[in-house]
């Protein structure tokens, strides 16, 4: 009976250690940021971001953010010492289409277009985030040569992406960046997304220091 009993304490205690094992591995989904996601952004931009009041969301498993969404009126919510800009200045709208999200939903393709004439298409994304919120990062070259890291965080809903904020960072000179949000608070979703023109480069038409 000693030893039988011996036996099933043995057995328990193999099933713990295992168990806290299997934990211990275990990947949780709603904290830190894919390779993908680093290559991008490194982790002193998002720091930088950070610092200046942007949220950036993390996780490994984001929402479908697939959809077209205007950014009106568009604010200076945050910006660089020096900028001759200020908080809460006004720019220029923006139309953004999110579409051909991969199946696990970490990428997505990006155009935008601006009221003023800047546009970008097709530029391959990278998703973090976690249930509905999330943050998209691409990488672009603008008209002039430049390359940027094009940040959009929010939340989204069935009426657009709540929270909506985006920043344009020169990989160059992290420490010179704007972020804008939408003013009301949404970037509300809609069906029609027209480009004046279309360009392989990016045009940030009134929308950084760039």
């Amino acid at each position: 009976m000693k030893n039988q009993l011996k036996t099933i304490a043995l057995v328990c205690l193999i099933a713990i250690f295992f168990t806290a094992g299997c934990k211990k591995n275990e990947v949780d989904p709603t904290v830190g940021f894919s390779a993908a996601v680093q290559n991008v952004a490194p982790q002193a931009t998002i720091d930088a971001l950070r610092k200046l009041g942007m949220t950036i969301n993390e996780g490994t498993a984001p929402p479908n953010v697939t959809g077209i969404f205007i950014e009106s009126p568009t604010v200076l919510f945050a910006t660089f010492t020096g900028d001759t800009k200020k908080k809460g200045d006004k720019f220029t709208d923006y139309t953004y289409k999110f579409y051909e999200s991969s199946t696990d939903n970490s990428s997505v393709k990006v155009s935008f277009k601006s009221s003023a004439g800047g546009s970008a298409t097709g530029l391959g994304s990278v998703v973090a985030g976690n249930g509905n919120k999330f943050t998209i990062f691409s990488e672009l070259t603008t008209s002039s040569g430049d390359v940027v890291i094009n940040i959009i965080s929010g939340e989204i809903t069935t009426s657009g992406v709540k929270n909506w904020q985006d920043s344009y960072v020169l990989k160059t000179e992290v420490e010179k960046t704007r972020i804008f949000e939408d003013g009301d608070g949404l970037a509300s979703a809609t069906n029609s997304f027209r480009m004046a023109f279309d360009e392989t480069k990016a045009s940030l038409a009134g929308k950084g220091a760039l």
